[in-house]
């Protein structure tokens, strides 16, 4: 099946998910509202391969980790507003000084990110790479 086709299937079965969801996230309950997530399956992974060798490339990392940073960014809205109103993509700098990152994500548990941010935001780790020469660099 197409991916095309694939989300053509999936999105009724979401439009149902989020007439019952919309009060258990109102409510707080996000556990109880992705209970019955319609979790969209593809039968090929979405894969590119890249044009030229990733160590001559610059990476970017995109994440659902919920981070902004603190007294600088308005705080992830961890609840959708399904709606047409784009979502909000924080930019983290490279070089942002980690101790002023705070996680507003309610979905999952911080636990283990909170011990080291590199589970979900491998800032380090992909400095390390590009000092390896594995990566080009890393967008900004």
């Amino acid at each position: 099946m197409s991916d095309i086709k694939a989300l053509g299937n999936w999105q009724p079965k979401f439009e149902e998910w989020k007439k019952a969801a919309q009060p258990l996230l109102a409510s707080g309950k996000p556990k109880e509202a992705f209970a019955s997530y319609p979790w969209m399956r593809l039968d090929d992974p979405p894969f590119q391969r890249p044009e030229k060798p990733i160590r001559e490339s610059r990476v970017a990392l995109v994440t659902t980790g919920g981070y902004s940073i603190e007294g600088e960014q308005q705080p992830f809205e961890a609840v959708p507003s399904f709606d047409d109103t784009p979502a909000r993509v924080l930019e983290i700098p490279l070089d942002v000084n980690q101790e002023k990152l705070t996680i507003n994500h309610r979905g999952y548990d911080h636990r283990f990110a909170e011990q080291d941010i590199n589970v979900n935001l491998p800032l380090d780790r992909l400095r390390e790479l590009v000092e390896a020469g594995e990566i080009g660099s890393v967008a900004q």
